[in-house]
């Protein structure tokens, strides 16, 4: 039951941002079968969620990897604005 919700999501979403929505899929996996017992599931915590380190460190490096190109456009997009500023000024 709740390893179906989490094994249908990658380790990523797991240890990153798509973890409410992993812990949505277990809360109504577990609101459906324990409901009609008369238990009412009112939310789910996933705190502390422990991976292998090699597979923490693939997922951190990816991150970077993906966090690179977008900070050097952020760069660029900087540096121009600061030309045209200057070209302005001048």
């Amino acid at each position: 039951m709740i390893g179906k919700a989490t094994a249908e999501n990658t380790a990523s979403a797991l240890y990153t941002g798509g973890r409410e929505l992993v812990a949505l899929r277990i809360m109504a996996e577990l609101s459906k079968t324990l409901g009609p017992r008369g238990i009412t599931v009112e939310s789910v915590l996933l705190r502390d969620i422990q991976l292998p380190e090699t597979l923490r460190s693939a997922i951190e490096a990816k991150q970077k990897a993906e966090q690179e190109p977008l900070q050097m456009q952020y760069v660029l997009t900087k540096e121009r604005q600061e030309a045209e500023r200057k070209r302005v000024e001048a």
